[in-house]
């Protein structure tokens, strides 16, 4: 079975975020459907899944937030790559211009290993991960055949915007930025809700009920833990169990009291 994987060192010694269809149904290489598009654009903004993109993050190393929310995302988040490193344009996937980074870890005890990867972006896709993406979602084309969507998407996410950062500019100037560029976070976003619905878990994800499926992760992300709390990857790392839903609790918790 074929696995593209990408690694990236994270924050604290986390590990290294490997993003990669590695199951069946996320080696079924085939186009959206309308009603999966539909469905997807019709979530982006749940707060449950805001929440889950933001949790990523967290672990990743790339949500530059004080605590975990169900906010949205700073726009520095999503112009990180592998080691830190920051890309200029949402233009297309760094990769796709050859770029990638190289940091070299060593064991302790062992011998030194260097890690390369394309990984981009504010859930480190690396670059043939996020061809698939964008060839099964269509990206290209995805104004032309869902712009009533995207336009009462774009109100909605520049109010939350505008709420959660009240004093800051939108990360799209306008509603043609949403689409136009084709890494930028709107589209980061989809493309991970899109990798969280092909493991089939995005249900589980909109009612709240994560506990589950964290090992499940682990198949994406380096940094969940598997059933015995490991990366699913060798030689990675994995934030714990405990700590993960502690994290998520603590969040939950804390919209629950913002309801009231």
């Amino acid at each position: 079975m074929l696995v593209f994987f990408a690694r990236r060192i994270v924050c604290f010694c986390v590990g290294v975020l490997l993003v990669a269809p590695v199951i069946c149904r996320l080696n079924q290489s085939s186009c959206a459907s309308q009603e999966t598009v539909e469905k997807l654009l019709s979530v982006i903004d749940h707060p449950n899944v805001r929440l889950f993109l933001n949790l990523i993050a967290l672990c990743e190393g790339t949500n530059s937030a004080s605590s975990l929310n169900a906010g949205p995302a700073c726009l520095d988040d999503y112009h990180v790559s592998f080691t830190w490193k920051r890309f200029p344009s949402f233009s297309c996937h760094p990769g796709e211009l050859g770029i990638k980074h190289t940091v070299v870890k060593n064991k302790g005890c062992c011998d030194e290993y260097s890690l390369v990867s394309s990984a981009a972006g504010r859930y480190q896709f690396i670059t043939k991960t996020w061809h698939m993406i964008a060839r099964e979602l269509k990206i290209n084309e995805i104004e032309k055949n869902y712009a009533p969507y995207l336009r009462r998407l774009y109100k909605k996410i520049h109010k939350l915007y505008k709420e959660a950062n009240p004093g800051c500019c939108f990360y799209f100037r306008n509603y043609s930025d949403m689409y136009r560029e084709k890494f930028n976070p709107f589209f980061q976003d989809l493309g991970a809700v899109y990798l969280l619905y092909k493991l089939g878990v995005l249900d589980a994800i909109l009612l709240g009920k994560i506990e589950r499926i964290i090992p499940l992760i682990a198949r994406l992300w380096a940094s969940f833990p598997d059933k015995q709390n490991h990366s699913f990857f060798k030689n990675q790392k994995a934030r714990s169990y405990s700590w993960i839903m502690s994290q998520y609790y603590k969040a939950k918790l804390s919209m629950r009291a913002q309801k009231k």
